[in-house]
């Protein structure tokens, strides 16, 4: 069930003068006149993204989990105080359980 906030802060007209400028079914429009897509490519597309995906999925749950102290990479060129403090709390921590 989707719950439907955007009546709090719009008027029901609104809402739906918005919805028939979405781009996307307004691209897909476009396309099905062309004879560009069609329910058919649509569902093929489905099958080939979801297996596709399950393939990657598959692999990423193959990999040992990644570090703890990952958590802090990437996310400043230079890490603040406080950042630092907190990694090197974690470094002094014991292993983290495994479930495996």
């Amino acid at each position: 069930m989707t719950v439907r906030r955007s009546s709090r802060y719009r008027s029901n007209e609104e809402v739906e003068s918005w919805k028939r400028k979405d781009p996307v079914d307004r691209l897909r429009k476009h396309l099905v006149q062309r004879g560009l897509v069609s329910d058919a490519s649509d569902q093929e597309l489905d099958r080939i993204l979801a297996e596709e995906i399950g393939i990657v999925v598959k692999e990423v749950e193959e990999l040992p989990p990644p570090a703890r102290t990952a958590l802090f990479d990437d996310v400043y060129a230079n890490a603040p105080w406080h950042l630092r403090e907190q990694r090197a709390a974690l470094e002094k921590l014991p292993p983290a359980p495994t479930h495996g």
